[in-house]
């Protein structure tokens, strides 16, 4: 299967095709979007959710947030690791977590707080979806990081991560709904 999809004008640069999956045109993407872009099959990009680029931007803000705090020693924490972790591996890593919660979020696509987060997210708002989900996400992957001497955790087992707390998110959230 092709990793690659053209636009529905037909255009066949895929550095130039719109993308649903960011809401945007592909060549407005920073590079570090880009190895997550072509791993995307063209099924996931049709069902794909209108998420502004500036919220995975936000996104990225906070899951680096989360990896780099800690309640406790944040020095410590912060200099361990940078010493483990590769500017250019963060950069990948925030990549790719943003795809697998883009992924984890299909499931409800039809649920009311989604119809919340997306016009919050249109409204260039931070929601409450960012420091619930992606900030304990960012901590839970530092955990692991300084856990296991600078191992990044597997892409299954942040994706678990994901799975669960995007479940909790909107079945505990629910009954708050609409104060999201």
């Amino acid at each position: 299967m092709s990793t690659h999809s053209s636009d529905p004008s037909g255009a066949s640069d895929p550095s130039h095709a719109s993308d649903p999956l960011f809401g945007t045109d592909a060549d407005q993407l920073s590079t570090a979007t880009d190895a997550s872009n072509h791993r995307t099959t063209q099924a996931h990009r049709q069902a794909a959710l209108n998420v502004p680029i500036r919220t995975l931007v936000i996104w990225g803000a906070y899951l680096l947030d989360g990896l780099l705090k800690a309640e406790q020693t944040p020095f410590t924490r912060r200099q361990s690791l940078l010493n483990h972790c590769a500017l250019d591996q963060l950069i990948q890593l925030q990549a790719d977590v943003a795809e697998a919660v883009l992924i984890a979020l299909q499931p409800y696509r039809d649920h009311p707080l989604m119809a919340l987060l997306q016009q919050q997210w249109q409204a260039k708002q931070i929601s409450i979806f960012e420091p619930l989900v992606i900030l304990a996400l960012g901590r839970s992957i530092g955990d692991h990081v300084i856990g296991y001497d600078g191992d990044l955790p597997s892409p299954d087992l942040y994706g678990q991560r994901i799975d669960q707390y995007v479940r909790v998110f909107f079945t505990q959230l629910h009954e708050g709904a609409p104060d999201v």
